[in-house]
């Protein structure tokens, strides 16, 4: 097992660089919260970003958290107005770990810190959580969904790439092995399934790939509901949740066999 490594788990913090107020809260309230933790590691589970937001997303995570190493994964609102190829290439050619320790697995599919071996990526969804009959992937929830601007886009084509992507990824020798994903991996991570007749629950991930994956932690995030400390299978797996303003709900995992959670 792991040697104790702390990992500070955020999810959905939406920054956008327009609105300086509440960037800088929540820089603020991020400082205050790293000393009082002291992560070895920072891991995010998307939408780190706002939808046109035109930061530089490494030079950016690497002035909030140095000198923790950041790792992270892309989320729907990074994509809205772009197409899935742009956004990937965009991340691909500005990722320079030789500069800013800020690593996204959408782009190098795994990153090993220490005996740790961090995986996953945006995932997407593929309807397999519709609790609503008849449901079409691409109405997006009556057109209320912005992943509708998302250019070109077909949900269910990006799913199935995000998940072969996890599944190919290969497990190194005595490692930990942490999933990260945006979009929920297992059903059980999404406390929407609660309300049969909510339409966002189609949008909202996968019903399959953590059983076919089987890592020893899972982190996802998306749904802004808290899922925290659910055994799945074997798995630990926790929803980070988001209340969208500071103070973000987060999650605090001791990879030593303890993980606990902070409201």
């Amino acid at each position: 097992m792991s040697k104790g490594l702390r990992i500070l788990c955020l999810a959905d913090l939406h920054r956008l660089e327009s609105d300086r107020a509440a960037v800088a809260e929540q820089d603020r309230w991020l400082a205050g919260l790293l000393a009082a933790t002291a992560p070895d590691a920072v891991l995010i589970a998307g939408d780190v970003f706002d939808e046109q937001s035109e930061a530089h997303p490494y030079r950016e995570l690497a002035r909030v958290f140095s000198p923790v190493p950041v790792v992270a994964v892309l989320g729907n609102h990074e994509f809205i107005g772009r197409t899935v190829e742009q956004v990937l290439n965009r991340y691909r050619l500005l990722y320079d770990p030789a500069t800013w320790n800020v690593h996204y697995l959408d782009i190098i599919g795994s990153h090993r810190i220490g005996d740790v071996q961090f995986f996953g990526n945006v995932l997407w969804y593929d309807g397999s959580l519709a609790t609503v009959p008849g449901q079409d992937l691409l109405d997006f929830a009556g057109h209320t969904w912005r992943d509708g601007e998302i250019r070109e886009f077909d949900p269910v084509r990006e799913c199935q790439r995000c998940a072969q992507t996890i599944t190919d990824c290969a497990a190194e020798p005595d490692t930990v092995r942490v999933l990260c994903t945006h979009c929920v991996p297992h059903p059980a991570l999404n406390a929407h399934m609660s309300k049969p007749s909510s339409p966002y629950n189609a949008f909202s991930g996968v019903t399959w790939l953590l059983d076919r994956v089987k890592p020893d932690y899972a982190v996802c995030g998306h749904t802004h509901r808290p899922v925290h400390d659910v055994q799945i299978n074997g798995v630990r797996c926790w929803n980070v949740g988001s209340d969208y303003t500071p103070p973000f709900r987060h999650v605090v995992l001791t990879l030593d066999g303890q993980g606990g959670s902070a409201p």
